[in-house]
């Protein structure tokens, strides 16, 4: 895993001058605009430090559904891994396609290490053993896997254009009790979407989101995502086209381990059934919040790029934090101009004000 180091930003404020922030100028400035969205000011450049990177090893995986269960254990085994290959990652992708109707499992591959004479059939890193061809996992279906640089492997994911779409999302520890507990209920609500006649899909993703990382970010500079609370693999949950540990949190000893993030990615045509998507994504997550909470397993954390429209990313941060994002918005941006005059987005003024959302409600 490489990250750039972030060293400066240029923001316009609400009374339009333009101001630098980083670690030592307007630090309490900086810190809060890694997280707070568009609450604060118009960063219009970024000055980062950068590293070298070259060809990276990855593509999707296509495996044969019967073994999900193998896959979900494989995936645990994998973000608990991280650790050791932080240079790993995927994303673990169950979708259904209407067209055909039929149930997809799929990985997203990319490593970022060396890949100095690599073919593309090779596992570059032991951390993808659990998913090796002679794992329980089995042998891929059918593959893309290939050395290429970033942007290739970026634009295979790429979704139709014309297609409406729902993003909603949920952190729990990698565990697998957790994750199949969560694997569950997905099946369930496959079973009702497939009933439904205007889906193109319905995808759930889910991606590791282990300590490893969080620690190296926090090394570069605070931030204000409140991940620093969490001591175990979280996973993030989202209903979608997108990791966890239960009792690992639950003891005195703070292990290292980590979250996972749930991607529920939802796609369909006519604009029409906006209002019953945005219905059936509530029941969803609700039932998934309700779940992952009754087990111990549920972090506050919500990735803001897949967030949900009804649920509260900013105020999952923490108090400390969100008194942080405001305390810069007094000095700042005094009359509220991002507040009042810049719509879209989540507003800190509803940061930690949003009710959960209930697990009850139906398809009707």
């Amino acid at each position: 895993m490489r990250q750039c180091q972030e060293f400066r930003r240029h923001v316009v404020l609400g009374n339009g001058t333009v101001v630098q922030a980083n670690n030592q100028t307007n630090a309490d400035l900086f810190t809060p605009l890694k997280g707070s969205s568009n609450n604060l000011g118009m960063v219009t450049r970024f000055d980062f430090i950068a590293f070298k990177q070259g060809n990276l090893w990855g593509g999707s995986a296509n495996y044969d559904g019967k073994r999900a269960r193998k896959h979900i254990e494989a995936f645990v085994k994998f973000t608990d891994n991280l650790v050791k290959y932080p240079e790993s990652s995927l994303i673990f992708v169950w979708s259904y396609i209407k067209a055909i109707d039929a149930i997809t499992f799929a990985n997203l591959y990319e490593y970022t290490g060396d890949v100095e004479g690599l073919s593309a059939t090779q596992y570059p890193s032991p951390a993808f053993d659990v998913f090796a061809p002679t794992s329980p996992v089995g042998a891929p279906i059918s593959n893309t896997l290939r050395i290429a640089n970033l942007s290739s492997l970026t634009e295979e994911l790429e979704s139709p254009p014309e297609l409406s779409n729902l993003y909603a999302s949920i952190t729990f520890s990698n565990d697998l009790t957790v994750v199949n507990g969560v694997a569950d209920i997905i099946q369930e609500e496959l079973d009702e979407f497939k009933k439904q006649d205007f889906y193109v899909y319905i995808s759930f993703q889910i991606q590791p989101l282990p300590r490893v990382f969080i620690d190296s970010g926090l090394e570069k500079g605070p931030n204000v995502l409140g991940l620093d609370r969490n001591h175990d693999n979280n996973v993030s949950t989202l209903p979608a086209c997108i990791p966890s540990v239960l009792v690992l949190c639950q003891r005195q000893t703070k292990r290292l381990t980590s979250l996972t993030v749930f991607l529920f990615d939802l796609a369909w045509n006519g604009t029409q059934y906006d209002a019953k998507n945005r219905q059936v994504a509530r029941k969803v997550i609700g039932r998934l919040q309700k779940y992952t909470k009754s087990m111990g397993a549920l972090k506050e954390f919500q990735y803001l790029n897949y967030a949900f429209r009804d649920l509260d990313p900013i105020g999952g941060y923490g108090p400390d934090n969100i008194k942080k994002i405001k305390d810069a918005s007094a000095k700042y941006d005094p009359l509220g101009v991002f507040q009042k005059l810049v719509p879209g987005g989540f507003k800190l003024a509803d940061a930690g004000k949003k009710a959960p959302l209930p697990g009850s409600v139906g398809w009707s």
